[in-house]
């Protein structure tokens, strides 16, 4: 009976997470204006800024889904990010891969990011994507599927940046 309780507790603390960050995607309540203030402007990301002395500024990231292409041990491949919400956003990579992208992004909604990224070892390796926004960040970790490089015509393992098959001799692309 005390399990059944403290899951049913689990359940409503997660619930209520979700409820409050998509509350405050979607309505911000404006800040009082001070006398000296002449114009108060909402953008479509929910920020409020005035011409006044002050501005307030709230945004809300989150990471919805990471795909990834074909991943070789030491070869340039592409996971995807997707990001949802409202604000400007630098991403981050954590893992055993070496990776780039861009030095922040502008989401409005949803938008589908580029992160270039080398592994270093093959088999199932784990990595975190960060996006650190104003306000807060958000992480996600996944599972990338790497596999050593492997000979079209003989099916031998492969070094990276091997030029030719150390087996048949066949010239590797």
């Amino acid at each position: 009976m005390l399990f059944a309780v403290v899951v049913l507790l689990v359940i409503i603390c997660y619930e209520y997470i979700i409820w409050r960050r998509r509350r405050l995607a979607r309505a911000i309540v404006p800040a009082k204006p001070q006398p000296d203030e002449k114009i108060v402007e909402r953008d479509r990301a929910g920020s409020i800024e005035t011409t006044g002395s002050w501005v307030t500024h709230t945004s809300l990231v989150d990471i919805s889904r990471i795909d990834q292409s074909l991943l070789e041990v030491g070869k340039w491949g592409v996971v995807k990010v997707r990001l949802k919400g409202f604000g400007e956003v630098k991403l981050s990579v954590e893992g055993d891969v070496e990776w780039m992208c861009d030095e922040s992004y502008t989401v409005s909604g949803e938008r589908v990011v580029d992160v270039h990224v080398k592994p270093k070892v093959e088999g199932e390796v784990p990595i975190k994507v960060v996006a650190v926004y104003t306000g807060g960040r958000s992480s996600r970790l996944v599972t990338l599927r790497v596999v050593k490089r492997m000979c079209l015509k003989c099916g031998a393992p492969v070094e990276p940046g091997a030029k030719y098959c150390w087996k048949c001799g066949a010239k590797l692309e």
